[in-house]
């Protein structure tokens, strides 16, 4: 599915959802088209895992929605929200949404898969030189203000959400 075209704004996505009873996730489990790789990172509402996207032959990441976070109707239905808002903006510093859906009491998100540092990595091996430290507040700042244009909610931000690749190079000059 496109960005802008995920779901028409009268699908109710989750609401067939096995609350509390979601499938064993793990490396090698496929959610629909997807097959699931490798985690390469978790938090308080689920995981994420580089993936295969066996119909495009190409790599993707998927956030997958465990436990409670899976099995709460406000929270699939901020899941759902965020993740419509989030596949209408087409915007360089923001992550792509190329998919939505939920397997077996499962909801899962499927994204562009990015490779590269972290901010948080950037700051952690060190200060970084004043350039690089302005280009990188420009890029989160414009990326922030298309999604706040568009209705994306203020969350807590954190520097491992940011991530240095593409236009931001890593040439320090």
């Amino acid at each position: 599915m496109g960005s802008g075209t995920l779901l028409a704004p009268e699908t109710v996505l989750f609401s067939g959802s096995r609350a509390g009873r979601p499938m064993n996730i793990s490396p090698g489990t496929k959610l629909g088209p997807y097959e699931l790789l490798e985690r390469i990172g978790s938090g308080g509402m689920g995981e994420v895992y580089r993936a295969h996207d066996t119909r495009l032959n190409r790599v993707v990441a998927v956030k997958v929605l465990l436990g409670t976070a899976g099995a709460d109707p406000a929270m699939l239905r901020r899941f759902e929200q965020e993740a419509r808002t989030l596949a209408a903006l087409n915007h360089p510093n923001i992550l792509a949404v190329h998919d939505i859906g939920s397997i077996d009491g499962t909801p899962y998100l499927v994204s562009e898969f990015l490779e590269g540092d972290t901010l948080s990595a950037k700051l952690n091996a060190g200060p970084l030189p004043v350039r690089r430290a302005i280009e990188y507040a420009l890029g989160i700042a414009d990326g922030l203000a298309a999604g706040h244009s568009k209705g994306l909610g203020a969350s807590r931000h954190q520097a491992g959400e940011y991530f240095s690749y593409s236009r931001w190079t890593d040439q320090d000059s």
